[in-house]
């Protein structure tokens, strides 16, 4: 599945997270939420993007989705970094790509696939 999760993989109290990468609810939950699987390391958190702000909320989501699937283990690095940028923008998240050692027009390739259209 290409449905990311945050946490213990195996954990038993399990999160669902609807989130838009614009939204500045879904901003502090995330810090909020982040802190709890700090804490419990029974925590599962699966996170499922609701990019219903605006263009770059479905831009964001689409990198999100594709990260996670081309190399899971900067997800989380790439989620949080698009949780914190304010406005959400492609040169923003092409820098935070490239400062994560991730190459953007392959990250863009993925996006395009199947995989990331159907997980959307």
């Amino acid at each position: 599945t290409n449905t990311p999760v945050i946490g213990n993989p195996s954990g038993d109290i399990i999160i669902a997270a609807f989130y838009d990468y614009n939204c500045g609810y879904c901003k502090k939950g995330d810090a909020f939420v982040e802190q709890l699987i700090k804490l419990d390391n029974k925590v599962k958190l699966v996170l499922k993007p609701f990019p219903i702000m605006d263009d770059s909320s479905k831009f964001a989501s689409l990198v999100a989705l594709a990260v996670y699937q081309s190399a899971p283990d900067k997800f989380q690095s790439i989620h949080h970094g698009l949780m914190e940028m304010r406005p959400v923008t492609k040169q923003a998240v092409e820098k935070l790509l490239s400062d994560n050692m991730l190459d953007s027009k392959l990250i863009e390739k993925v996006m395009q696939s199947e995989v990331i259209r159907d997980a959307e």
